[in-house]
């Protein structure tokens, strides 16, 4: 059997898949260790990678390994979406169509394993930066009911003591409760777009919620700014006449809420921006 022969080639990503999952934890059933001949007839191969996720902390972070090991079990012949247990041709036709398939699944799988773990942050870049990209033009894409599934859990999350803090701000807002508000908001935006039009009734309720939360913490940050200014100006007191300005006492601080809000017009549209607008485009479709 030549190397380029097709069943050799699902041979190769048989063994190429089951040696990746070598590297991992992963109990199927009670007392039996893991072993190729079970992915080659398990009826949804796929959610053994879900298992794998369950079983192993952190194991999440490894997305890219996960959409190889899923792609190589999409090129072994294996059903993707469950089904029949016996190994099927991988046709070009089909191929592109079990990938994406595979790696909707597997993505949803990973935000969903980063929210268990209360890795918010991870969860969040995975959505904006994975299940908001644009669909292939070339093949037909069939329902996707994982991607936004995946975005409005994210987009539900709610800060607990127990959640990973971010590691870096960036240009973000100083204050992290309306940072998260503002990453919630674009995960759901993101639910929107990939959503059916069936489920979007249940995203809008909770964006229009978030949004509510969003514009509360912005105000309350507005008006602690507002009263550490008013603290901090102490140049009109009497025996002050030589203290300088407020201005020269307090430094600016990171860009907070009323700052932000008098730069909105100056500043160029923004991911956040472009979320709210989402809303209002699904929103009309009704």
């Amino acid at each position: 059997m030549g190397p380029k022969l097709p069943g050799a080639i699902r041979l190769q990503a048989l063994l190429k898949a089951t040696h990746a999952l070598s590297d991992y934890r992963l109990v199927l059933k009670q007392g039996e260790p893991f072993s190729p001949v079970v992915l080659r007839v398990h009826s949804d191969p796929i959610a053994v990678i879900g298992k794998v996720l369950e079983q192993n902390d952190k194991a999440y972070t490894r997305l890219q390994e996960f959409l190889e090991m899923g792609f190589n079990m999409v090129r072994a012949g294996l059903p993707s979406q469950g089904g029949s247990d016996k190994p099927r041709e991988p046709t070009n036709e089909r191929l592109g169509t079990d990938m994406f398939v595979a790696e909707k699944r597997i993505i949803a799988m990973c935000v969903e394993a980063a929210l268990r773990e209360d890795d918010f942050e991870t969860a969040y870049s995975y959505v904006v930066s994975r299940l908001g990209a644009p669909d292939p033009g070339d093949i037909p894409v069939p329902y996707d009911g994982w991607s936004w599934q995946a975005a409005l859990r994210a987009g539900q999350y709610v800060r607990t003591e127990r959640s990973q803090q971010p590691t870096h701000l960036g240009t973000a807002s100083g204050n992290l409760e309306i940072r998260h508000l503002e990453q919630r908001i674009e995960c759901l935006a993101t639910a929107l777009r990939v959503a059916p039009t069936s489920e979007l009734q249940e995203v809008l309720k909770s964006f229009r919620r978030c949004e509510e939360q969003l514009d509360s913490a912005i105000k309350e940050e507005a008006a602690n700014e507002a009263a550490w200014d008013a603290a901090g100006n102490v140049a009109y007191l009497p025996g002050a006449f030589d203290i300088p300005r407020t201005e020269s006492l307090h430094p600016p601080r990171n860009i907070t809420a009323a700052a932000a809000a008098r730069q909105a017009e100056e500043a160029p549209m923004s991911l956040f921006d472009l979320s709210r607008a989402t809303a209002r485009v699904a929103q009309r479709s009704f």
